[in-house]
């Protein structure tokens, strides 16, 4: 059988650059090919680790008003925070190279984001799930559960057969389809990607349980955000706050904010502190998760206050 992974990719600095690297080298004697999918010029020394290259150089990023909501709520307060939305950009991905492996005449594909690296174990768990569905005569697999009161599927991982999906599957790839389509609770590619196959159920293998839960002994999504921070408004006053949250399954967050000590945050533990106009400058944050070390800056001036109300809310009860 013809059968390829495509891997979907941003390696916008050395460390994703890396952890695609070593993506790359974890599928090399899988017995897949492997092709890879990009808005972003690739190295060359990685092109030539691969079966296939694509580079899509339209990169489309949706306004925040169509982004997902980061959530977090107590008995006393709400907290919403805008994302801003990629949607698009992984959806075109996605099918640029869905279609390519069906013109190259593969018969079965996996996608899978570049940072889940699978272990030994878990490798043979995404082929035993390959041999199941043909087993069972489906066409497609999918992890498929209720996230957050919603039904999704996941686009970390998934699998099946490219006619199938290219005749029958259609995610949005222009801001035209996009809007034509959503509803306010459908901005988030997984809701979509749910609701264009709830009636096809009967011929997808579903999981009923997150991939990063079924490839317990893998390292799923490891460069994702495993936290929020950002600084937003209010409703008791005209301050900012600045919040933290972490909401990673496992694994704690470090934090210095301009340089301080650090400052811990266990899985499902979140701070927050006010900023006034007297706080005038720049925030400067910088964050470790889990060995990913990145920097995020906020410049507070009378100018920014209103993007930064837009941005989030924190909403007293």
């Amino acid at each position: 059988m013809k059968k390829i992974i495509i891997l979907g990719a941003y390696p916008s600095n050395k460390y994703s650059e890396e952890v695609l690297v070593e993506c790359i080298n974890i599928f090399s004697n899988s017995g897949y090919d492997i092709m890879l999918t990009s808005h972003l010029p690739i190295p060359t020394y990685i092109q030539e680790k691969v079966n296939y290259f694509i580079y899509d150089k339209e990169n489309i990023l949706l306004e925040e008003k169509f982004s997902t909501v980061l959530f977090t709520e107590t008995p006393h307060f709400k907290v919403e925070v805008k994302n801003n939305s990629h949607l698009l950009a992984v959806s075109k991905n996605i099918n640029n190279g869905i279609n390519l492996s069906k013109n190259l005449g593969y018969e079965f594909f996996y996608f899978i984001e570049c940072d889940n690296l699978m272990s030994e174990g878990d490798m043979g768990k995404l082929e035993l799930l390959r041999k199941t569905m043909f087993e069972e005569d489906k066409k497609m697999i999918a992890f498929q559960y209720l996230n957050e009161g919603y039904h999704i599927n996941e686009t970390l991982i998934f699998g099946g057969c490219p006619k199938y999906f290219t005749k029958n599957i259609k995610l949005p790839t222009t801001k035209y389809e996009f809007l034509n389509y959503i509803s306010t609770t459908d901005t988030s590619l997984e809701k979509i990607f749910y609701k264009k196959t709830k009636n096809q159920t009967s011929n997808f293998l579903l999981i009923d349980v997150p991939s990063y839960s079924f490839f317990s002994e893998s390292k799923i999504n490891k460069i994702s955000h495993n936290y929020c921070v950002e600084v937003i408004g209010n409703n008791r006053d005209e301050s900012l706050m600045l919040w933290l949250t972490n909401f990673s399954h496992k694994d704690n967050i470090t934090l210095k904010i301009n340089g301080g000590g650090e400052i811990v945050l266990v899985p499902g533990e979140w701070l927050f502190d006010y900023i006034s106009l007297d706080d005038l400058g720049v925030i400067d944050v910088e964050i470790n998760d889990n060995g990913y070390i990145t920097n995020k800056k906020f410049e507070i001036t009378e100018d920014k206050m209103e993007y930064y109300k837009n941005k989030g809310i924190f909403t007293y009860k």
